[in-house]
């Protein structure tokens, strides 16, 4: 067994206690040159005396164990010792920990004294505030002097931060008011009271947020956020509580509740307007992927949210127009490459090749293999985000020049796949045209009315529809038909309404332009010739009235143009006179707005009740059988019900059986011929 000297006792101190080591070698240095072989020898011959009287017949390799065992024994006896220092440090721990408990009058006078704007007052609210943070069990490096039990002192301590903090911290700091609410002057570095609380209430900042992420209940998270946003502006004056700031935020805004997400809208705006330009694009782009997240998968429940989301993130990139245009550019570019991809594909040279051996089939099956790329929920929803940001900040000179690519894009997505069971997305791809023609008001064209015309040309609109399990085809939540639900009556009567209600919205659109009666020629035909086709009454009646509305506003342009006095070739004569007109309400813009104000509240109450839509059963038809006769008709005609048995024979039963086998093959003889006859009417009809 090696002997301990005084200088690894030195070591060891070194490196444990280097304080207590200096200590010593101040006062005592002869302590250290301590040796322990005496007590060592001692305990080795009362082990060594042990053993012998235990085991006299030990083998050489029992003594080796024995030496192993002893070497153990010193590691331990090391281990040991450790573990007397760190008990030593954890029992000081606790001491700080428990800390003194808080009760209600204490609470009581540290509201007064911050109702009196004492800075004394603050300090020990932020600390009675980190100790109802550690009762909540979530606290990370957090440690304060008191400690709260019971939910009487803990609903005190956060009723007091909510309600007395911000006032009293505005008071403190004197900061002048802002006539923005969203933009507030921050402390500067120069006020003297900023200097002596900015510890204390970066502190309370970071606990702040603690405390909102370990809350359970909302009404208790709504509160706090609330909170927060009156405090959410000191958070960018600590560049790092920002972006933590920002980032618990963001998290609320895409998952919490309704009333949660408005105010952590209301927070993101502030730190948006007060943080630097880094910040800011890193707050976009995450905003921007929550988004994206939550698109996924489209239904009547979830869609106010996505609107909303989309909404709330137009607001924001509206405040920062060069960011936005940033963003929206890297963005469409990435969306450009996907459908890039899907049309042609990444190839090299050798690819190219032996690409051109393919025959056309093998093309287009790997074309409807990688359509999935682009003809999903988060891809249609980005379309929509950057058209409506385009269409927010149209007069910015750099948003002004993603108008053509936008466009382009949402052309190529329309054109992947034209078949029926893509209309619901084409249609989608045709609102975001419309909505940026009307936000730029007819100075962008866009050839819409030949893709809804195209819409006509479907063979199954010549026939009626099978009634089956499609009770309503809802286009706002679905991208993509089966094969069989192309040909229900409810996906070609959305079909109709549909052709209806954007032709009409185009069309009003451009109804103050001079060259209307132009632009609608092609459209008007084209319903005209529909119209000689169809076969079912109630699209011929919808059509009808289509064409009627575009052809009275045709003619009325047709007559202003005839009373106008200036000369076309004047451009500057020609949209004053537009200006004029659009200010009068035309015919046709009064319908459409009439007609949409219904079609609102028709939609509005369809998704209220849509759960009790998909849930209704289907209508099964009873098989009828033979009917039995009532009391009145037995009386009535007793020949046909009092059979005698003595009258009945054997002779007689097999006759009456013959004829009544013959009175059956007469009446599906008569039947079939009926059938022939409505089946004849029916095509002569």
């Amino acid at each position: 067994m090696p002997k301990r000297s005084g200088k690894s006792l030195e070591d060891r101190l070194a490196k444990k206690d280097p304080e207590f080591l200096k200590f010593l070698q101040k006062e005592n240095s002869k302590l250290l040159n301590f040796d322990f072989d005496d007590d060592d020898d001692d305990d080795e011959e009362e082990e060594e005396e042990e053993v012998v009287s235990g085991n006299e017949e030990k083998d050489e390799e029992d003594l080796d164990e024995e030496n192993i065992s002893f070497e153990d024994s010193d590691e331990d006896m090391s281990v040991e010792d450790d573990g007397v220092d760190k008990t030593e440090q954890s029992e000081r721990k606790p001491e700080i920990a428990k800390g003194e408990l808080i009760s209600k009058s204490m609470v009581e006078n540290w509201v007064q004294l911050l109702q009196n704007d004492s800075v004394d007052g603050l300090k020990e609210m932020v600390e009675a505030f980190k100790a109802a943070l550690i009762q909540t069990g979530n606290a990370q490096e957090v440690q304060s002097k008191y400690l709260i039990k019971g939910s009487t002192v803990f609903n005190a301590v956060v009723n007091a931060c909510v309600v007395e903090l911000p006032p009293m911290i505005l008071r403190i700091l004197n900061l002048p008011e802002s006539k923005d609410p969203n933009r507030v002057n921050l402390p500067s570095t120069k006020n003297k009271v900023w200097k002596k609380i900015k510890h204390i209430i970066e502190e309370y900042l970071k606990s702040l947020l603690q405390f909102l992420s370990s809350v359970a209940s909302n009404d208790l998270r709504e509160t706090i956020a609330k909170h927060l946003h009156q405090l959410v502006v000191f958070y960018c004056c600590f560049p790092k509580l920002s972006k933590r700031a920002a980032e618990k935020m963001i998290s609320l805004w895409s998952t919490a509740d309704e009333t949660v997400r408005i105010i952590a809208l209301g927070c993101i705006i502030r730190i948006v307007l007060h943080v630097p330009p880094k910040l800011v694009e890193d707050s976009l782009k995450k905003m921007y992927s929550e988004y994206c997240k939550n698109c996924k998968f489209t239904s009547v429940q979830n869609l106010p949210l996505i609107t909303y989301m989309r909404n709330s993130l137009v607001e924001i990139m509206s405040l920062k127009p060069d960011l936005a245009y940033k963003c929206a550019f890297v963005s469409l570019k990435a969306l450009a490459r996907k459908l890039r991809g899907l049309s042609y594909g990444h190839r090299e040279k050798k690819d190219k090749v032996k690409d051109s051996r393919k025959t056309g089939k093998k093309r287009k099956k790997e074309k409807q293999e990688n359509i999935p790329a682009v003809y999903n929920w988060p891809y249609l929803h980005s379309l929509s985000l950057w058209m409506s940001v385009v269409c927010q900040l149209k007069s910015h000179s750099r948003v002004q020049q993603l108008i053509h690519p936008a466009v382009e894009l949402v052309i190529g997505t329309l054109r992947v796949n034209s078949s029926a069971q893509y209309y619901p997305l084409r249609f989608s791809c045709l609102r975001m045209l419309i909505q940026l023609t009307e936000a730029t008001d007819a100075m962008t064209f866009v050839p819409v009315l030949p893709f809804l015309t195209e819409v006509l040309d479907f063979s199954g609109l010549q026939k009626f529809g099978k009634q089956n399990s499609m009770k309503y085809c809802n286009f706002d939540t679905s991208l993509r038909m089966s094969k069989a639900e192309v040909h229900e009556k409810a996906f070609l009567d959305g079909l109709i309404d549909q052709v209806f209600e954007l032709t009409l919205h185009y069309c009003s659109c451009f109804c103050h332009t001079v060259a209307f009666p132009e632009m609608v020629l092609s459209t008007v035909l084209h319903i005209k010739k529909f119209m000689k086709i169809c076969r079912i009454p109630t699209y011929k009646d919808r059509m009808k009235l289509l064409l009627q509305k575009i052809e009275e506003h045709s003619n009325l342009m047709r007559r202003k143009r005839d009373e106008a006095s200036f000369d076309l070739r004047d451009i500057n004569a020609v949209e004053c006179w537009e200006r004029g007109l659009k200010q009068e309400k035309t015919p046709l813009t009064t319908f459409f707005e009439a007609w949409r104000k219904k079609q609102l509240e028709k939609k509005a109450l369809l998704y209220a009740d849509k759960e009790k839509i998909e849930k209704q059963p289907e209508v099964k038809l009873k098989e009828k059988g033979p009917r039995t006769a009532t009391a009145e008709e037995r009386e009535r005609f007793p020949e046909l019900f009092n059979w005698s048995d003595n009258e009945e024979s054997s002779d007689g039963v097999s006759n009456d059986r013959e004829s009544n086998e013959d009175v059956d093959m007469k009446n599906e003889e008569t039947d079939d011929d009926s059938c022939s006859v409505s089946s004849e009417d029916g095509d002569s009809e």
